[in-house]
């Protein structure tokens, strides 16, 4: 079973091959501030996305 640091490397490289528009896609599906799928790299966005906030948001949206 996947780690937490395993899961965060692997979301950070994944993040860092996506073009810009596929990050503002994540962002708008993650309901995350639009100008973390702007920023011309992904830490931020994998920061958010990582949150326990946005983590709490996505699997109440599964239920």
């Amino acid at each position: 079973m996947p780690t937490h640091a395993t899961t965060d490397a692997t979301l950070r490289a994944w993040l860092a091959t996506r073009s810009a528009s596929e990050r503002a896609t994540l962002t708008r599906l993650w309901a995350l501030p639009a100008s973390l799928g702007a920023a011309p790299d992904a830490e931020a966005l994998a920061d958010a996305m990582l949150g326990p906030v946005a983590i709490a948001r996505a699997l109440a949206a599964l239920n």
